[in-house]
């Protein structure tokens, strides 16, 4: 009688266990990797597997892998707390709700594999990205996920992670040209479903933001200037208010331009600055203009202060999530990495 093929497969991980008896923490190639090797199903690489962890020469690890089971206990097993992998989220700052409800799906991402987070910030600046990044590579960390600086050069260590195909998944923004896979809203349809929004009642409509280098930005100003193209609205406002400009300059804005009268707010730090500005034009909010923000940060604020506006809101949580999950998948399950856009929280569509 023919010998099964899954027994082939078990014979040939008794040779791997038989080489690698010595190594304590050895981790058995993964199902996907056994079965190219062995021109094999998973169904009969799973079912070797199983029947040897029955026979209790291998334990599995949730998320992780399948691993030799020759020193059962020892403190050193990848399953010990101390010795669970780690994980970097760089980003350019935590001091707004964005970057840590993502960072918040991202740990809880990583848990679902026995794995820990660090967290890394820029401050928006390019060679501290790169020093965050070279940081977590010497720290041992498996994979990245980096909410890329706002800065329009790319450093050499992030340049590095796009050639030498390091575990890595961007949050929120691309960068352009370099093959790295990114984890964001779709924000084409945020700046077009803000324009849609406000054209429906204002003839001239305006898009603040802290610069247009990002592809978010780019890619949200695209959306904005076809949303009010199809309103028969061809000559789209755009103010970039970048760190360093004051309060007089965005008053001297809108006092030369009186005629607009919808606003979009690409955040909540130009959202005050405008109310102070049409405040010293004397102007009122819903009165006299109308704001569409984009993003939640300072939603509890506006409520404490009486400022109301409506908000596209993006599925923070869920794009660290989905960023984390997508990149332990990959690290532990040979899955693919890909792009994916995450549906926003709110719009006009489910609020």
């Amino acid at each position: 009688m023919a010998k099964p093929l899954y027994k082939f497969i078990q014979d040939h991980i008794l040779h791997l266990i038989e080489e690698n008896k010595d190594n304590r923490s050895y981790m058995l190639p993964s199902e996907n990797q056994l079965a190219i090797k062995l021109n094999a199903s998973r169904v009969s690489v799973r079912k070797a597997l199983a029947e040897l962890e029955e026979e209790g020469k291998i334990y599995k690890v949730k998320g992780k892998g399948s691993f030799i089971n020759n020193a059962p206990g020892a403190p050193n097993r990848p399953d010990a707390e101390s010795s669970a992998d780690i994980f970097a989220y760089i980003c350019p700052d935590f001091t707004t709700a964005f970057p840590r409800e993502i960072a918040r799906g991202i740990s809880d991402g990583f848990k679902e594999f026995n794995a820990n987070t660090i967290y890394l910030s820029t401050y928006g600046s390019a060679s501290k990205e790169e020093a965050a990044i070279n940081l977590a590579k010497s720290l041992g960390c498996k994979g990245l996920v980096i909410m890329p600086s706002d800065e329009d050069n790319y450093n050499n260590a992030i340049l590095s992670l796009a050639i030498d195909k390091f575990p890595t998944v961007l949050v929120d923004r691309l960068l352009f040209g370099l093959n790295l896979t990114c984890v964001s809203s779709d924000h084409y349809q945020i700046g077009y479903i803000a324009a849609d929004f406000l054209a429906k009642k204002h003839s001239a409509v305006c898009m603040i933001s802290l610069n247009n280098i990002v592809s978010s930005i780019r890619n949200r100003i695209e959306g904005f200037n076809h949303g009010l193209a199809a309103h028969r609205i061809h000559h789209p406002h755009h103010l970039i208010f970048r760190g360093n400009s004051t309060l007089d300059e965005i008053t001297a804005y809108f006092s030369e331009r009186p005629n607009i009268t919808g606003i979009v707010c690409n955040s909540g730090h130009i959202f005050y600055l405008l109310v102070q500005a049409m405040h010293k034009l004397g102007k009122e909010l819903n009165k006299d203009f109308e704001v569409i923000t984009l993003d939640g940060d300072y939603k509890d604020l506006n409520a404490t202060l009486g400022l109301k506006t409506f908000s596209l809101l993006q599925d923070d949580y869920r794009i660290g999530f989905e960023a984390a999950t997508m990149l332990a998948r990959y690290i532990y399950h040979d899955e693919p990495l890909h792009h994916m856009t995450v549906p926003l929280l709110q719009s006009p569509d489910n609020t």
